[in-house]
């Protein structure tokens, strides 16, 4: 074993067979700020795509994640044009013991010149929509899957109601009194 007690400079290329243990070391020729990696052949490299400045790690193409992704803060901005999830169920408002109470005011909102939502109020016990719904062509409302409603009938089902008055009537019998 061979121990210098100085520094020893090299000016050429240094090749080592066999394992090496420093003590400390720094590699020079890199820039500031980028992710050093290990190249194909085992050299380091520093990726211009990998930058991380102390606190924010930054990918400059693609990323792919094989394992869960776990992101913890208080936002998280995805900015992206379409946003595809391939489970078919969002889960919203999950805390240790979800409530009424703790789901008031969640749902959906999509900005525009005003906001257009989607939310749960908990006082009226109800999703409440801040637009119109405007169903498709052959499309009605169903309760308990039954049509209760489309854009020219009352459903067969709806035998009461609470009109208190109604435009003139054109045709049909009339039975009252």
């Amino acid at each position: 074993g061979v121990e210098w007690t100085d520094n020893v400079d090299v000016p050429g290329t240094l090749d080592v067979t066999g394992a090496t243990t420093l003590a400390s070391a720094a590699v020079s020729d890199l820039t500031e700020d980028r992710v050093v990696i290990a190249g194909a052949s085992g050299e380091l490299e520093d990726s211009a795509n990998l930058t991380f400045d102390g606190s924010e790690l930054t990918v400059g193409g693609d990323l792919t994640v094989t394992g869960d992704l776990t992101v913890e803060g208080a936002t998280a901005t995805i900015e992206t044009t379409t946003l595809l999830v391939g489970d078919k169920n969002i889960e919203m408002g999950v805390v240790d013991t979800p409530t009424d109470t703790t789901a008031d005011g969640g749902g959906i909102t999509l900005k525009g010149a005003t906001d257009k939502t989607i939310n749960w109020v908990n006082a009226t016990d109800a999703w409440t929509s801040s637009e119109h719904i405007e169903l498709a062509s052959g499309k009605e409302f169903y309760i308990d899957g039954n049509g209760v409603l489309n854009s020219t009938t009352l459903g067969s089902g709806v035998v009461n109601s609470s009109l208190t008055s109604v435009g003139t009537i054109g045709t049909g019998t009339w039975q009252g009194t």
